[in-house]
C-alpha cells in the first residue's frame, strides 16, 4: 500500500537501497530498527541486498522478555549477552524478576535490616551493576523494568522475618501460605513490603525505568479460601502499592491469576494497573473483564510463551519454536474466551516471552540460551508480523 509510510508506527522505518542505503524514520527507535533490519539482511544475503525500498513496522507495540533472575544465578555477563541478542531480534522490553521463594538477587537496604539477612550464596547484583545493565538496555533500545512479586512468592525473605508475618495461621491447609506476607492483620509485615517497594521504586525510577511489576501471582493455591472482606483487602493492597509506584512516575503491572478473581464484590481495581495475563484456571477473570475495567493487557500465554526449567515443563509444556511459529500470534491468549484478530484492540499492548527457573540447576545457563534461541525468534517473527507465518518453519 503506497499510502503506508515509515511514520505509520513509532518504531517504523523506510530503507532505500541503491548504491548506498538510506534509512528514514519518525524517531531514533525507528532508525535503530531500520539499522537492525539492514544488518540482518546483509548477514542473511552474504553482505549484499538488491536495490529497492523497504517500509516496515511492528504489528505490536510491546515485544517483551521476562527473565527469572531470582531463582537462577546468571551473572552480569550472561544478562548483557541476552540484552544484545534480544535487541538484535527486535524485543523492546525486559522484565527483570529479582525476588522469588528461592532467592532475592538485588542489593537492598530494606532487606539488610532483617536479622540474619544474607543474599543467596551463589551471587546477587549490586545496585551499581544493575545501573550498568539498565544503561546497556537503553543503548540497545530496550526498556528495562523490575518485577517484585507480592504478597506471595516471598518465602526467601520470610525466612528472615518474624513467624507471624506469613499467613499459615489463616490458611494452614494451603501449601502456599508459608510464602505469603500477612497483609491482612500484621501491620509491620505490610509496612515492610511498602518500604521494600519504595526503596526500589526510588532506585529504578531514578534509573529511568517506566514500569514496575508489583506481583499478584499465586499468593494462594486456592484463591476462593478468602472471605469477601479479605479479598477487598488484597485489592486495596495492590491499589496502595500501585499508587506508590505511580507516585514515582512508573506504571504498575500485576500477574492476572489472583486479581479480579471469582465472584468477590465491593472492590475497584486501579485502572492504571497493566495486566500480565499468563493463565486462566478455575474462576480467574477473563481478559475482557480487565479491559472492561479499563486495564491494559500483555499476553504471557503460558502454553506458548513460557519456558520453565523443570522436567514436567520440558516434557509436557514448553512450546517449541515451531509450535510458536505455526500456531501462535499475540492475539492468541491463555483464555479461550479471549481471542483477538489483527489489528488488535488498543488495550492489548503486545506479548512477552518468559523464562522461569523453577529448578535453577535443571540446566546450565549456556543450555538455557540454546533452548531460547529459536523460541524467542519465532515469538518475535509472529509479534512483528502477526497476520500469518511468512514461509515454512523449516526455512525460517
Amino acid at each position: 500500500d503506497a499510502a503506508i509510510t515509515e511514520a505509520a508506527h513509532p518504531e517504523g522505518y523506510k530503507i532505500e537501497l541503491g548504491d548506498t542505503a538510506t534509512i528514514t524514520a519518525p524517531n531514533t527507535d525507528g532508525l535503530f530498527y531500520g539499522m537492525r533490519a539492514l544488518q540482518r539482511g546483509l548477514i542473511a544475503n552474504n553482505e549484499s541486498m538488491p536495490n529497492g525500498t523497504i517500509v516496515d513496522y511492528p504489528g505490536t507495540n510491546e515485544r517483551a522478555f521476562h527473565l527469572d533472575a531470582a531463582r537462577k544465578w546468571f551473572g552480569k555477563d550472561w544478562i548483557e549477552s541476552l540484552v544484545k541478542d534480544l535487541s538484535y531480534q527486535g524485543f523492546n522490553k525486559l522484565q527483570f524478576h529479582f525476588s522469588e521463594n528461592e532467592g532475592f538477587r538485588i542489593e537492598s537496604d530494606t532487606c539488610e535490616q532483617l536479622s540474619g539477612w544474607r543474599y543467596p550464596s551463589d551471587g546477587y547484583y549490586t545496585k551499581a551493576e544493575m545501573l550498568e545493565i539498565i544503561e546497556l538496555c537503553n543503548q540497545y533500545h530496550i526498556d528495562f523494568y523490575p518485577s517484585l512479586d507480592s504478597p506471595g512468592h516471598l518465602d526467601y525473605i520470610l525466612n528472615f522475618c518474624p513467624t507471624s508475618w506469613d499467613i499459615t495461621d489463616k490458611w494452614a491447609s494451603d501449601w502456599r501460605s508459608t510464602q505469603v506476607f500477612d497483609i491482612f492483620d500484621e501491620p509491620e509485615a505490610k509496612q515492610f513490603l511498602l518500604d521494600l517497594f519504595e526503596e526500589f521504586a526510588v532506585f529504578f525510577s531514578e534509573a529511568g525505568c517506566k514500569y514496575f511489576n508489583i506481583g499478584g501471582d499465586e499468593f494462594l493455591n486456592n484463591f476462593a479460601l478468602m472471605s469477601n472482606d479479605q479479598y477487598i483487602q488484597v485489592i486495596d493492597y495492590f491499589n496502595e502499592v500501585a499508587a506508590l509506584v505511580k507516585s514515582y512516575g512508573m506504571t504498575p503491572r500485576v500477574w492476572n491469576d489472583g486479581v479480579m478473581y471469582g465472584y468477590y464484590t465491593g472492590y475497584e481495581l486501579d485502572k492504571d494497573i497493566e495486566i500480565c495475563y499468563w493463565s486462566c484456571p478455575n474462576a480467574c477473570a477473563y481478559i475482557s473483564k480487565f479491559m472492561e475495567n479499563g486495564n491494559n493487557v500483555i499476553n504471557y500465554a503460558d502454553t506458548f510463551m513460557y519456558f520453565a526449567l523443570n522436567s514436567w515443563w520440558m516434557n509436557n509444556a514448553n512450546a517449541s519454536g515451531e509450535k510458536i511459529y505455526t500456531q501462535w500470534h499475540p492475539g492468541k491468549t491463555a483464555s479461550a474466551a479471549d481471542y483477538f484478530d489483527y489489528p488488535y484492540p488498543e488495550q492489548l499492548l503486545g506479548a512477552s516471552y518468559a523464562l522461569w527457573c523453577d529448578e535453577p540447576n535443571f540446566m546450565s545457563k549456556e543450555n538455557v540460551a540454546s533452548h531460547l534461541m529459536m523460541r524467542t525468534r519465532a515469538m518475535m517473527e509472529r509479534s512483528w508480523i502477526p497476520t500469518k507465518a511468512v514461509g515454512a518453519y523449516s526455512t525460517f
